[in-house]
């Protein structure tokens, strides 16, 4: 849990924002199936020999020992997948970001493509002028490094514009936290849509 200044449609808020709220399902369904543990230690107690309990005892133990790798192996798999990621808006030419330049908004990531790599210096500060998205931590600096940079890109890039702001791209997917409902955890006033969705209001008015 880590507390994180977010901008909503009216504001700066202080929140305290959950990165990744894990479906305990996995571990509901990984506790039952180590049920069987017990029948083994139960099973040897109940012969009333101190020779078969501790044999139970010893196929217990082998048993958690293979259940604990197995646990880890998933559970990890499950916390990193379509997690969320903190990323700052910065000041760009971007037509759909308008208006929401120095916001810190959460952000569904889902693996790492899209990394930012320059040639030399020289390109990369070329680049910092269409610099539209970075990766950041939970003080709000730029993230070099992972979990916080998914990709390890060069300054956290993760969203870039042309100099007209009709074209930006972005690794991130906006579009899966568009709606309140789609996030894993929200404040309470965010109402029914989310911060996101106001990128496809900025396309519309572009349109006209």
């Amino acid at each position: 849990m880590v507390t994180r200044f977010i901008t909503v449609h009216d504001g700066v808020k202080d929140v305290t924002l959950y990165i990744s709220d894990m479906n305990v399902g996995i571990l509901y369904v990984l506790a039952v199936a180590g049920l069987s543990i017990y029948g083994i230690i139960i099973g040897g107690w109940a012969s009333n020999s101190k020779y078969a309990l501790l044999g139970g005892l010893r196929s217990a133990a082998q048993m958690i020992s293979y259940e604990v790798a197995l646990s880890f192996a998933v559970i990890g798999v499950v916390m990193l997948s379509n997690s969320l990621s903190l990323v700052e808006i910065v000041e760009s030419p971007s037509l759909f970001l308008q208006g929401m330049a120095g916001s810190r908004l959460p952000i569904a990531t889902s693996h790492g493509e899209g990394r930012a790599s320059f040639a030399d210096d020289t390109a990369r500060y070329a680049a910092s002028y269409t610099v539209a998205l970075r990766y950041v931590d939970n003080y709000g600096e730029v993230a070099d490094r992972y979990p916080a940079n998914p990709n390890g890109s060069r300054d956290g890039i993760c969203g870039l514009s042309n100099e007209s702001g009709r074209v930006t791209i972005m690794m991130p997917h906006p579009e899966r936290v568009a709606m309140t409902r789609q996030n894993s955890w929200h404040p309470r006033d965010w109402g029914e849509d989310g911060p996101w969705q106001r990128i496809f209001r900025n396309a519309r008015v572009a349109i006209g």
